[in-house]
């Protein structure tokens, strides 16, 4: 859900594709960083959100170097994401720490 400026009020918004992905916002945009499925299984995937027609879209090339979930997500300057911690696909927690560029989504 997000605020809605009109009204003051949350608006439901799409569900993101993963479960316990981490968000960021990288100029303007919205992310979902990594992930995990309904079977447990976790990713690496980067997804962009749409707010013109309310949908994700994986971001081609944008995977994380490991699938991570639960982690943290933040943007910084020049176009970069820091992603830190989280667990990894057997469910061990880590405190790896990937520094990515998004240069198109």
């Amino acid at each position: 859900a997000r605020p809605d400026s009109t009204s003051s009020a949350w608006k439901t918004l799409r569900d993101t594709p993963l479960e316990r992905s981490a968000a960021a916002s990288l100029g303007g945009m919205l992310l979902a960083v990594g992930g995990n499925d309904d079977q447990e299984e976790t990713f690496s995937a980067v997804h962009v959100y749409s707010s013109a027609t309310n949908t994700w879209s994986r971001v081609q090339s944008g995977d994380l170097p490991e699938p991570r979930y639960a982690c943290t997500a933040v943007e910084l300057a020049g176009n970069r994401v820091l992603v830190v911690g989280g667990e990894d696909q057997d469910e061990k927690r880590t405190n790896t720490v990937f520094l990515g560029s998004l240069i198109s989504v």
